[in-house]
């Protein structure tokens, strides 16, 4: 106790200010994560049900309108579905960004707390955050060793708010890290799984068009008619589109994107382990990763919707 009541002294002469922007950049590259991987995730429904729809279109489908009614009650998301032949329509799989969400969420809580009360919350909050991204991440060992950070605060009384915000920090990293370096991994593998399905049904489209437009010109060199020589103008400019569809696609892809929050969070749980705190590097790399982010989530849109003439 004495020891870590003195190793907490010895961090007075750092302030918020020394890791403030770079924990908040971390959570704002988790919070674009997250929405690039909804972007995705809605990608991902509009495509199974569009498949759906194709495989089980004139079969007897069946709704158990009670359920829709809400009854008995209480009424849970999903329990008003279609099932044909014993199958409901697909929906998109959960989220696996939600308890890394969390978790950068109440990095930046802790930086923002201004009383004892507050930090002793976030930091309790924290600990659960852990816990349950090792249950996702499918480590019960690491689950029971979850984070031990609340203990701080209630066991040294909040002697100064802005060194316990540090040792907070620093434990919650270095007890969260283990966690993330699983967890990310199973992220990045659901995310870009979600991605090739998207990419596969453009590409079969793409295939159609590119057979849709060799029959068009086919045609043209038969009748050299005006009509068929614009319909294969039309068809080819539908297989330049998609073309463009894939190749921006194939370019910005979401698992490698994922993939760099493990090598992020290593980044910044080393930067606040170091005597000296300097997370300037963590905050550069989380906007870099902020703007790929935004790129991998236009193209996911765009490969969703592609504009075809």
């Amino acid at each position: 106790m004495a020891a870590l009541v003195t190793g907490l002294l010895l961090l007075a002469g750092c302030a918020p200010s020394d890791y403030s922007e770079g924990i908040n950049s971390f959570s704002q590259a988790i919070s674009q994560a997250n929405t690039t991987e909804q972007t995705l995730a809605d990608s991902y429904e509009k495509v199974e049900i569009a498949n759906y729809i194709q495989h089980f279109s004139g079969q007897k489908a069946v709704v158990d309108f009670s359920k829709c009614h809400g009854t008995p009650g209480p009424y849970k998301a999903g329990d008003c579905v279609v099932e044909v032949q014993g199958i409901s329509s697909p929906t998109a799989p959960p989220s696996s960004m939600a308890g890394l969400t969390k978790y950068a969420a109440l990095l930046s809580a802790v930086v923002a707390d201004k009383t004892c009360a507050s930090l002793q919350s976030d930091a309790t909050s924290i600990a659960s955050s852990i816990s349950n991204m090792a249950k996702k991440a499918q480590q019960p060992t690491l689950e029971k060793a979850a984070s031990p950070s609340a203990s701080i605060v209630s066991t040294l009384g909040c002697l100064v708010i802005a060194n316990e915000q540090l040792a907070i920090l620093r434990e919650a990293t270095k007890d969260a890290n283990p966690v993330i370096q699983k967890l990310v991994p199973l992220i990045a593998r659901n995310d870009q799984d979600m991605y090739l399905t998207i990419l596969e049904d453009n590409i079969s489209q793409l295939d159609d068009a590119t057979i849709a437009y060799n029959t068009a010109v086919r045609a043209y060199q038969k009748s050299n008619s005006a009509s068929d020589l614009a319909k294969s103008a039309s068809d080819l400019a539908k297989v330049v589109s998609l073309t463009q569809v894939v190749n921006s696609a194939q370019v910005s892809q979401p698992g490698p994107l994922i993939s760099k929050l493990a090598t992020l969070h290593q980044t910044l749980t080393d930067a606040l382990a170091a005597p000296t705190i300097n997370l300037k590097m963590v905050e550069n790399d989380a906007q870099g990763f902020v703007a790929d982010a935004k790129v991998v989530g236009s193209a996911v849109k765009i490969l969703a919707n592609p504009q075809q003439p």
